[in-house]
């Protein structure tokens, strides 16, 4: 691709982009210099599939003004940034290899979303992912090895007053990391600092859940078998999760329904950005069984 060029845009639609090559110029980043492949529009939903993407002044791919859809499978390297999202942009950034680039790995401006897991990020010049903090969206980063590049592996840009990415904007899941020391880049490290509460009765996990804010990610580490007489409303962004140790059978942490009930888990308005990690779910299969029943259900 020239260095003043994209080399492939999609605009609100969604192709397969499979097994290509997308080689840009080369030089050195340049502030505003176009990306490798860009996605936007409200409507753009591709997948992006098995392409090695390398050699671009700017991104080497960027997600922008609402787009989504799906990377996948795919080698970036040696470009300004790996991989870019701004404007609303809510992509799934899935098992790709994102190496050896002169800034940050992959980048998520404050006003973008987006599920970043199991990618191999590093070697980069700017720290691993880079999440801005005065976020106004949240995006999850999940499963994810983040390890030798140039200062923090995970960062956040210096906060403004008010909470940083790691507090408000940022679900961060078992993910392997590396250094997380200072580097030459500003910013911080960008670690998980929600509120967290440790649950071993139905009665304490009813009262988390009430007692979580709104206004930011709240942490429930649920510990063995509950049972739930109604459906657990989440009307605001919490995270249950199942915890690490098991009973004394092996089982790890459920969630269970009473019989006749239509649903184990209410995902309501407000919990939008609620989230459930290793964690079981079941109802009875029983007579009393309601027609269309469901372990979660979105209102």
């Amino acid at each position: 691709a020239d260095a003043h060029a994209h080399a492939l845009v999609v605009h609100d639609s969604s192709p397969l982009v499979e097994s290509c090559e997308l080689i840009g110029a080369g030089g050195d980043p340049v502030r505003g210099a176009p990306a490798g492949l860009v996605v936007r529009g409200a409507a753009s939903r591709p997948v992006i599939r098995g392409c090695r993407v390398s050699g671009h002044s700017g991104a080497g791919i960027a997600f922008s003004t609402a787009a989504q859809g799906l990377l996948s499978a795919c080698d970036i390297s040696r470009c300004a940034c790996g991989v870019w999202l701004e404007g609303g942009a809510n992509p799934l950034i899935w098992r790709n290899t994102v190496a050896g680039h002169r800034g940050a790995g992959i980048v998520v401006r404050a006003d973008a979303l987006g599920f970043i897991m199991g990618n191999a990020v590093l070697r980069n010049g700017a720290g691993g992912i880079l999440v801005e903090s005065s976020r106004s969206a949240v995006t999850t980063i999940a499963q994810n090895r983040v390890w030798a590049n140039i200062g923090c592996d995970l960062r956040q840009s210096p906060a403004q007053p008010g909470f940083s990415a790691g507090e408000v904007g940022a679900l961060l899941l078992t993910n392997i990391v590396g250094n997380q020391g200072s580097g030459p880049a500003p910013g911080m490290e960008l670690t998980a600092a929600w509120p967290k509460r440790v649950v071993h009765r139905t009665s304490e996990l009813l009262a988390a859940v009430r007692d979580a804010p709104r206004s930011r990610i709240a942490h429930i580490e649920i510990c063995g078998r509950l049972e739930l007489a109604e459906p657990l409303i989440l009307d605001r962004p919490v995270v249950l999760v199942g915890s690490a140790s098991r009973d004394a059978s092996g089982s790890g942490s459920e969630l269970c329904g009473a019989a006749g009930l239509p649903s184990v888990v209410v995902v309501a308005p407000g919990g939008e950005a609620a989230a459930l990690w290793q964690l079981t779910l079941r109802l009875p299969n029983s007579t009393g069984a309601r027609a269309g029943a469901s372990c979660i259900d979105i209102i």
